[in-house]
């Protein structure tokens, strides 16, 4: 609960603007290639999509103690996930003059797919950051009436005496050289096992120093669900773009950086900075409002949730809703699964505004 209530301080009190910067910088576009600070910005962004992992990871564990938050195992095509991975990592991994290969695989697992991802980028991350020359390799072998996703690297490998060190806690490697704005967290490994057991995977490792490691991920065999739509990734834009969505945030950093992320899928954004302004703009012609994404916590006349109502009141048909809050108490999830609403936990990713966007469709 202690955690708990740390990640929620974290993520709703307007006196953290460390989270609202790695919000602001996490959903941004990319930069343009012609920017002379381009590197520097890549790699500040690296760092940002690695402490978004972890905190995402924190708050998951988090949420699960605390019972707020129930995973659901269902069959997954592994090459989709790996797709995702492949987008994720590939422009790291060619920084740092890596091969990031995937070996393609039509074989499905049972698992659930919001962890799944998280603990394989962890694993992905760090085969990157602890390789200096070589490859990463991810893949998939039977093992049974099991598959054991694999993630294989040439890096510098793990001593015998340290196989279960580096899954305690605050254990931080050394990687082979300094790479600027790169430095292991110490928690990656620790929350990976613990959040593979939340899915009934048992993760293990094999590592010889000098010549690289191989971490897997052993989970039950899922049976196939149909046809997977080609290119359907994570990271990957909504298909259906171009609509109209009423963005409400009080906070100008992440109201323009969410707005400006949306717009880059080819959406477009109404941007609201109060639940005054808001109203405002929907009465105007609600109509023309096909989604809503709105901060939890607005100016004191009028909460999130009240305005949500308000607004969806005043809708001629269904108008789908995203609210977002840093507050992971029963109370918040609960009238959201009461009224319909998409609720999304803060820090807020890409790829979470993505699968709200996908659902519309």
């Amino acid at each position: 609960m202690l955690a708990l209530r740390t990640v929620t301080y974290c993520t709703e009190n307007e006196e953290t603007p460390f989270l609202t910067t790695i919000q602001s910088l996490s959903r941004a576009p990319p930069p343009l290639p012609s920017e002379p600070f381009t590197p520097i910005v890549q790699r500040m962004r690296a760092s940002l999509d690695g402490l978004m992992r972890l905190l995402d990871m924190l708050l998951g564990a988090s949420l699960r103690d605390a019972g707020h938050q129930m995973l659901t195992p269902r069959s997954l095509a592994l090459q989709p996930a790996f797709d995702a991975l492949v987008s994720e990592f590939a422009p790291l991994a060619a920084e740092k003059g890596l091969v990031l290969h995937v070996v393609p695989s039509r074989a499905w697992v049972l698992g659930d797919p919001t962890v799944l991802h998280r603990v394989l980028a962890n694993l992905v991350s760090n085969a990157i950051r602890y390789t200096e020359r070589g490859r990463v390799v991810l893949g998939a072998r039977a093992r049974g009436a099991d598959l054991e996703l694999q993630v294989w690297d040439t890096g510098i490998g793990i001593a015998p005496e340290q196989l279960d060190t580096i899954f305690q806690a605050f254990y931080r490697g050394e990687t082979p050289r300094a790479v600027p704005g790169d430095r292991a967290e110490g928690l990656g490994l620790s929350i990976v096992r613990r959040a593979a057991a939340d899915i009934g995977a048992r993760l293990d490792v094999r590592s010889t120093p000098g010549r690289g490691s191989m971490f897997s991920v052993r989970l039950p065999r899922g049976k196939p669900q149909g046809q997977e739509r080609p290119g359907e990734t994570a990271a990957q834009a909504p298909g259906d773009s171009g609509r109209h969505i009423l963005l409400i945030e009080d906070d100008e950093q992440v109201l323009l950086a969410t707005a400006s992320l949306l717009e880059s899928w080819g959406h477009q954004v109404i941007n609201a900075r109060s639940a005054t302004e808001a109203l405002l703009l929907f009465e105007a012609d609600p109509r023309h409002i096909d989604a809503l994404i709105c901060d939890y916590m607005l100016d004191p006349s009028m909460d999130g949730l009240a305005l949500l109502l308000r607004l969806r009141a005043q809708h001629p048909g269904p108008l789908p809703v995203c609210m977002i809050t840093g507050d992971m108490s029963a109370e918040r999830i609960e009238q959201a699964k009461r009224h319909g609403f998409t609720l999304l936990h803060k820090p807020v990713g890409a790829a979470s505004l993505q699968r709200f966007l996908q659902g519309l469709d």
